[in-house]
């Protein structure tokens, strides 16, 4: 009995096989010319689904959905594929959805009224350009522990309707249309382990005149392409966990956290910071003291210095 399938470049393939109702992982790639799915149900026992590349495949039919809605789907990858509003339009009824996985699904542009399942731990929102908004209810999602956004450049107002209580990663990169980052509600957030940015503030000089915009819990921070900002030396000073600080596309950025902060982290990455670059030469430069004692000092994509831990 056939429990997993994955076709691959397969360009010729125009219809799936007729034999996959009793399928648990269903992927299927860069199948230019598919185009029809089998007779029959949708397999009621899949827990993982991805299509990616595949632009031509036809939607799934609401008769191809058991009637109770009773799937087993544990993750759902959709990538670049033209037809999956019916799919998505259920999502909600996938009692068992952990992950959830979107990409270049040029046409969403806002998710069904219903939201996302309850049971969802994972979203991952990548090159989907017309996406407006995310749901209504994600500030409810208690389950959520994991966000990540990228390249949307029309979702508007992030984060509008809040974020996931409960979050240990949140990551944004190259969207456009934030509120401020005051506004977020980031010190409430008691779980997150992780914060990532990329883009989105050109003209921002300081990310906050105050140490509570970030929660004590965080353990990792990443900011890139903040072209204007100049100073990270208070916003970053009551994160006591911090162990990992990464720095990337900063051209104006001068000033490191304090020297009490610096010494606790464990990786240091500086990377397209020309002016930070210079204060922390090795031996030379007038931040080289501070950072002197941090296990792994990255610059440039050269490692300064890698100590062990242990």
């Amino acid at each position: 009995m056939l429990k997993r399938l994955e076709i691959l470049s397969c360009n010729a393939l125009e219809s799936l096989p007729s034999n996959i109702s009793d399928l648990e992982r269903l992927e299927i790639k860069d199948c230019s010319s598919l185009k029809s799915w089998s007779t029959g149900n949708f397999p009621i026992a899949l827990k993982k689904f991805a299509i990616k590349n595949c632009t031509q495949l036809d939607p799934v039919s609401e008769t191809m959905f058991p009637h109770n809605n009773s799937m087993l789907l544990e993750d759902l990858c959709l990538c670049n594929w033209t037809n999956f509003s019916n799919l998505l339009q259920r999502l909600h009824g996938f009692s068992l959805l952990v992950e959830l996985y979107l990409s270049s699904c040029y046409g969403l542009k806002h998710f069904p009224e219903q939201g996302l399942p309850p049971s969802l731990r994972a979203l991952s929102i990548e090159d989907c350009a017309s996406l407006k908004s995310l749901p209504k209810k994600i500030r409810s999602m208690k389950s959520l522990v994991s966000l990540e956004i990228r390249s949307c450049p029309r979702l508007d107002n992030f984060p509008k309707y809040g974020l996931p209580p409960n979050l240990s990663s949140l990551r944004i990169w190259d969207s456009k249309k934030f509120r401020p980052l005051t506004e977020w509600g980031l010190h409430r957030l008691t779980s997150l382990r992780e914060f990532s940015i990329c883009g989105g503030f050109k003209e921002l000089e300081l990310l906050g005149d105050d140490d509570c915009l970030f929660p004590h819990s965080l353990i990792k921070f990443s900011i890139a392409r903040f072209p204007s900002l100049t100073s990270l030396c208070k916003v970053l000073e009551n994160l006591a966990s911090l162990r990992h600080l990464s720095i990337m596309n900063c051209a104006n950025l001068n000033v490191l956290p304090s020297e009490g902060l610096l010494e606790k982290l464990w990786h240091l990455e500086i990377s397209d910071c020309p002016l930070l670059r210079q204060r922390c030469l090795r031996d030379r430069g007038d931040y080289w003291p501070k950072i002197a004692g941090i296990p792994c000092v990255e610059i440039d994509g050269t490692y300064v210095y890698r100590q062990s831990l242990v």
